[in-house]
Order: C-alpha cells, then sequence, then structure tokens
C-alpha cells in the first residue's frame, strides 16, 4: 500500500530569477505473509510501515554569462515493523538535510557550459537501542559536469565527474524479519564517478517517414568504496553487508526516433562490469552479486489525438547471487513484455490500462525471487 501527496508552487521568472517551494509526504506499508512457511525457515507474518515528510526550495538566477542554482531539503523518516507471532519493534527515525550549489559558466554563445557543483549533507539517525546504533553524520560532496557543442544545437560532447555519498536504507539495515535479515552495521557507500559521452540530436525533419532522431553513447566508471549489497545466506534468506571495495565500468547507448507523425521508437543497452575489489583473495576480481553483464529495453509507441498504445520490452542479463560466483546461484537472462494503452477523451481526463508481462513468463528478479505472472493494472487521472 503506498500514498504520495505533494504541493509545489514557485515565483519569478525563469528567464532571470525564480524561487520554487514544494512539501511531501508518503507512506508505505509492505507485508511479508508467510504463515504457512513457504519462504522461511519458520512460519510468520510482519508488516513494515515506511512515513516521510519534508520540504525543499530551489532557487535559480540567469545572468549573460552564468546561471546560478541553489538548492535546499529537509526530510523525515519514520519506520514501523511489525510481526503478528512475536512482538511489535521499536520505531526508528531518520531526519536529513541537504544543500546544493551550482555554478554554470556559459562562453561562446553557449557552445561551451562548464558547471561545478556542491553539496553538503547532514543526517541524523535515532534508531532504538536494540540496534546499537545512532549517529550524526555529514559530508561534502564536489562534483563537476561540462558540454561542448561540436555542431551547436545538433552534436556536442559532455562529460562529468564528482564524489557522492549514499546511507544504507531502512530495509537494508531492518530488512523484514522474514527473507530479508537487516544488518544495522552498515557503513555509508562512499563513490568516484566519471563519464564522458557523444550526444547527437536533429529534430523538426521535414519528411512524411521520419520527423526527429536522436542517439547517445556514455562511457562511464564507478570507484565505490562500502558499496552495499544484498548477500544470500541460504536458499530462502539474504542480508545486506557492506563490500570494502568494487568497481563498475561500462558503456550505455540510447536512440530514439518519430516517425510516421504517430509513432515512437526508443532504445537503451547498458553493457557493464562490476568487479569485486576487496582484498579477500577469492572474490577479488568477481563479479558483484544482483548486478548483469547485460540490459536493454525497447518500447514501440502509436499515438493520435485521442491516445497512445504502447509496447515495452526489457532484457536482464544473467547474475550471480553470491561473490563466489557460484554456479548454483547463478541466475539465466530474463525477458519481460509490458503493453499499456491511454485514452484522453478530454484534455483533463486520463484513462490508462496495463498488462505486465504480457507473455506470462514464469521470471525471477536480480535476487532470485519469483516475479508475478502476467498482471493488470488500471488507473484514472483526472486535472482540476
Amino acid at each position: 500500500i503506498r500514498s504520495l501527496n505533494s504541493a509545489k508552487f514557485g515565483f519569478g521568472d525563469r528567464r532571470s530569477a525564480r524561487e520554487e517551494f514544494s512539501f511531501f509526504a508518503n507512506i508505505r506499508r509492505d507485508t511479508f505473509d508467510d504463515t504457512r512457511n513457504e519462504i522461511g525457515l519458520l512460519p510468520g507474518k510482519s508488516v513494515g510501515t515506511h512515513l516521510s515528510f519534508g520540504a525543499g526550495s530551489d532557487f535559480s538566477a540567469a545572468l549573460p554569462f552564468q546561471e546560478f542554482e541553489f538548492t535546499a531539503s529537509v526530510q523525515n523518516e519514520y519506520y514501523y515493523l511489525t510481526k503478528t507471532s512475536t512482538r511489535h519493534y521499536p520505531a526508528q527515525s531518520r531526519f536529513s538535510a541537504c544543500a546544493g550549489l551550482e555554478d554554470s559558466l556559459i562562453l561562446f554563445d553557449r557552445r561551451f557550459v562548464l558547471t561545478p557543483r556542491l553539496r553538503a549533507a547532514f543526517r541524523r539517525d535515532a534508531f532504538s537501542s536494540d540496534t546499537e546504533r545512532s549517529d550524526t553524520t555529514g559530508s561534502v560532496d564536489p562534483q563537476a559536469g561540462a558540454l561542448l557543442w561540436l555542431i551547436k544545437g545538433t552534436l556536442c560532447a559532455k562529460g562529468s565527474c564528482g564524489m557522492t555519498r549514499r546511507a544504507p536504507t531502512f530495509a537494508e539495515l531492518f530488512g523484514d524479519r522474514g527473507s530479508v535479515r537487516g544488518n544495522a552495521a552498515l557503513r555509508d557507500e562512499r563513490s568516484k564517478t566519471a563519464d564522458a559521452g557523444l550526444s547527437l540530436s536533429v529534430d523538426g525533419i521535414d519528411s512524411a517517414v521520419i520527423q526527429s532522431f536522436g542517439v547517445d553513447y556514455t562511457v562511464f566508471r564507478t570507484k565505490i568504496r562500502n558499496v552495499i549489497l544484498f548477500i544470500q545466506d541460504s536458499q530462502y534468506t539474504m542480508h545486506a553487508e557492506n563490500i570494502s571495495a568494487a568497481s563498475v565500468t561500462g558503456h550505455e547507448l540510447t536512440a530514439r526516433a518519430a516517425i510516421l507523425s504517430h509513432a515512437e521508437l526508443t532504445g537503451n543497452l547498458t553493457l557493464q562490469r562490476a568487479r569485486d575489489e576487496s582484498g579477500i583473495a577469492y572474490y577479488k576480481g568477481n563479479y558483484l552479486p544482483h548486478r548483469p553483464i547485460l540490459e536493454g529495453s525497447a518500447a514501440v509507441k502509436l499515438f493520435c489525438r485521442l491516445g497512445s498504445i504502447t509496447w515495452d520490452f526489457s532484457y536482464t542479463g544473467g547474475n550471480f547471487r553470491d561473490r563466489a560466483n557460484s554456479e548454483p546461484l547463478y541466475i539465466r537472462q530474463r525477458v519481460c513484455h509490458t503493453v499499456t494503452a491511454v485514452w484522453t477523451p478530454r484534455w483533463d481526463i486520463t484513462v490508462a490500462a496495463e498488462m505486465r508481462n504480457a507473455a506470462d513468463s514464469r521470471t525471477q528478479d536480480v535476487a532470485g525471487y519469483p516475479l508475478p505472472g502476467r498482471s493488470f493494472t488500471g488507473s484514472v487521472k483526472y486535472i482540476f
């Protein structure tokens, strides 16, 4: 069960200076029901409730050769886990705040843009006494990006680099007291990333066959310390733990095209190698668990004034579930088809229906758990 509510409003002119404020509240409830003892070692049922709310602001200003942006946000999170067969576990809470400053230097009639960024974050964890963890942490992470138009408006080279930090989530820290065991001793992930690529975009083509197309290619590399991964304990359970060092290198290719005035084609292909670089000799150089080498997707969308029909195809390559890369814990590749139909009888009404896993494939996720077969969802949206 999930409910998300948000509000956003702003002031000013986007071309000179503008201030925006936003507020949000989110509640999510997950139930793990194994009263028939089909998954875990012992029968049981647990309910996890995650509540979060917060606010943010975004100020931007544009000068002839510079653009500034300052962002700030605060968030409170609470996590409650109940287990019907035993007891209620104490509530866990987290307060976080972050601020970011970005300054874009624009030169040569916007042909070259250099964008340094600085992000500062503060977090206070107040967990129950049985976890032996309540701490306060802060970090300052620098980042930078650059864009160079080789053919203005059509072909550009771009790249970025920086440092990031990720806190363990409540799911990683506390699990669900069922198939996922918690690990309250997890440390923050710290990453150094770099990427570079080319982007080609051609729009407004005067043709009955093709109206626009684009291709993006990116090569990336990430070095991670204390990477958080879910490790298989047994056939039925797993837990999150830190791996001291890892690296991810890869290539990504995306393409899009608008054809026949009523169709859109999109595609994405990612090839990556995520390696264990810890100091343990018999793990070093192995593939990281749950990180497929090859992933891809494609979509065809047919549309008209009254709505659209979209077919999505996704491919996830095989992956290992353990650090030893053992054959019994290898999951084969998975394929999924999704069909979505959208009807818009009026500008303010949208009716959508979706059929997921249209081929009714018996597939597993990257952690080895069975995914649902063919399923149907629907929604109605009204704008006022």
